[in-house]
């Protein structure tokens, strides 16, 4: 964006007097940029909109980032109880979150997730999303938006 800011006030270092025009690149240029700052708003919008729920205390957490299993809990309904088909899952995020499989929608199945991977709450999701989109100056999609 700032190299569109130079290119249209001054040219590139103002020693052209004559500039190229790009006009029509230089609109779709701008038209993207515009494009990409909505849906990182719109992004943003979503991750507060999400049902954030109550995070685990930080201070249940030791010193290696490990939580005791009689911390954890589902933010959305509350409960640290878990049953085979319905298992507490930890956000690898920065939310300190747990969610019950069947309390998210659409509905997590635990054992989907590759052990070497994390997982992340949709919340956290969509700010990692945001946050690539953002740096690789592309528009996202965000369910729920129209971007």
């Amino acid at each position: 964006e700032h190299l569109l800011q130079t290119y249209t006030a001054d040219g590139w270092k103002g020693a052209s007097r004559e500039k190229v025009r790009l006009t029509d690149e230089l609109a779709r240029a701008q038209l993207t940029v515009a494009r990409c700052k909505e849906s990182i708003r719109q992004a943003a919008r979503y991750c507060q909109e999400v049902p954030a729920g109550e995070a685990i205390p930080a201070d249940a957490f030791d010193s290696d980032g490990e939580v005791d299993v009689s911390h954890i809990f589902c933010a959305k309904c509350k409960v640290g109880s878990s049953s085979d088909d319905n298992d507490l899952v930890l956000c690898d995020g920065p939310c300190g979150r747990a969610f019950h499989e069947c309390c998210l929608v659409p509905r997590l199945v635990a054992a989907d997730i590759p052990e070497d991977e994390g997982w992340l709450c949709p919340s956290c999701d969509a700010k990692v999303c945001a946050a690539d989109s953002a740096q690789a100056g592309q528009a996202l999609s965000v369910p729920g938006c129209s971007a």
